[in-house]
């Protein structure tokens, strides 16, 4: 990857310029680079829940890539992330650069999650995704998957106690920390947008 290219996580409530990005997206007809602004702005998602992440790489001051690690909206389980908006500009593909975003949110995940999910329809995003160890799964609202094993123990869950199921007792403990669970079916709430 080129040394000029370094990669950052954004928290609080500004974006930097991403119209370069907004722009290559849009002209190979991809939406989710907007909606990804639009939901930024408006605060209906920020990746700013506990554990959650929203990483962009830069050339100098150009935005070229992003991705996002969220809970999965669409589980009932809060051991499951879901990988969202991985993007990367068409003059910096085949760098690695997106390898390097998905590395890096994968790692951190594997503290905290037991598994991230992704939803895919293209074909090239598949090829990547099966070359780089994710899974092609039959699931509703996903079709890859990547197993990261139970959560290196943390906010306050030992490692007796870390759960092998997300929904064991153990991460109980720590709902204050992360927030309620959702209640109802997962499959009758409104998820956050795609």
């Amino acid at each position: 990857m080129d040394p000029d290219i370094v990669i950052v996580e954004l928290s609080g409530a500004t974006l930097p310029d991403m119209t370069k990005l907004c722009a290559a997206a849009a002209s190979e007809g991809h939406d989710f680079v907007q909606r990804t602004l639009d939901d930024w702005n408006d605060g209906a998602n920020r990746f700013d829940r506990p554990r959650e992440r929203f990483l962009l790489a830069r050339h100098r001051p150009t935005t070229i890539a992003m991705c996002g690690l969220n809970v999965d909206p669409y589980l009932d389980d809060l051991g499951v992330a879901r990988l969202r908006h991985l993007y990367v500009a068409p003059d910096h593909r085949r760098d690695g650069i997106g390898q390097a975003l998905v590395d890096r949110l994968v790692a951190d995940a594997g503290r905290s999650f037991a598994r991230i999910r992704l939803r895919t329809t293209r074909p090239a995003a598949d090829a990547f995704y099966v070359a780089t160890g994710w899974t092609r799964v039959d699931e509703p609202f996903a079709t890859h998957a990547i197993e990261l094993g139970p959560p290196v123990p943390s906010l306050g869950v030992s490692a007796a106690d870390a759960p092998t199921h997300a929904n064991e007792s153990a991460l109980d403990d720590v709902t204050s920390a992360i927030g309620p669970r959702p209640t109802g079916d997962a499959s009758t709430r409104r998820p956050l947008r795609r």
